[in-house]
């Protein structure tokens, strides 16, 4: 059986909540055709892996106990709502990390996915810089000037714990996500 698989951060409750009041403040004036994904699937995706055969689930495993403890906790800092992806026409409503944040967890990123080529998961690699963000909602179909200005700075910050292992279920009414396997950053004690 194939599963579709990627590596995340999930979001602490307290990050969620700052989150759920942004989106609150959108809801109300953006077009009503923009689809606000649910709090318990907010997350940062590392790498996506597509679909992946059962079998090479312990060489995943495998491979993100060997990168992820090279790293210490990553802090977490998002910076800015805005519409996404930038330089293109907007789709999406972004919750955007802050550079430094996107040049950790891109290090982290490379040497996981370096692992996990080593360990022959195939998997499409990006050319392009990593760039931390979450998508709060998407849309099609709306013209990009008719989209109100919702840029607006924001200081979201938390230390991650862990690399998590999840899939994702497609179905009618949007993607769902289930952690199957958390691995912890190395511990500075």
């Amino acid at each position: 059986m194939k599963r579709r698989l990627f590596i995340a951060i999930n979001l602490p409750t307290e990050i969620k909540r700052g989150i759920e009041k942004e989106a609150e403040r959108l809801k109300p004036i953006l077009d009503p055709s923009v689809r606000f994904s649910h709090p318990e699937n907010w997350h940062l995706t590392l790498s996506f892996l597509g679909y992946q055969d059962d079998q090479d689930i312990n060489l995943i495993v495998n491979s993100m106990q060997t990168a992820t403890p090279k790293f210490s906790p990553p802090t977490i800092k998002f910076k800015k709502i805005l519409y996404g992806p930038p330089d293109k026409s907007p789709r999406m409503v972004w919750i955007l990390g802050a550079p430094e944040t996107s040049t950790i967890l891109g290090k982290i990123k490379n040497e996981l996915e370096d692992t996990l080529l080593q360990n022959g998961i195939g998997l499409k690699i990006e050319k392009r810089s990593f760039s931390a963000h979450l998508t709060l909602a998407r849309f099609q179909g709306i013209p990009s000037k008719s989209l109100l200005k919702i840029e607006k700075d924001l200081s979201l910050e938390f230390e991650a714990e862990s690399l998590d292992l999840m899939e994702s279920t497609l179905k009618r009414s949007g993607a769902e996500y289930a952690v199957l396997l958390k691995v912890a950053f190395k511990s500075d004690l």
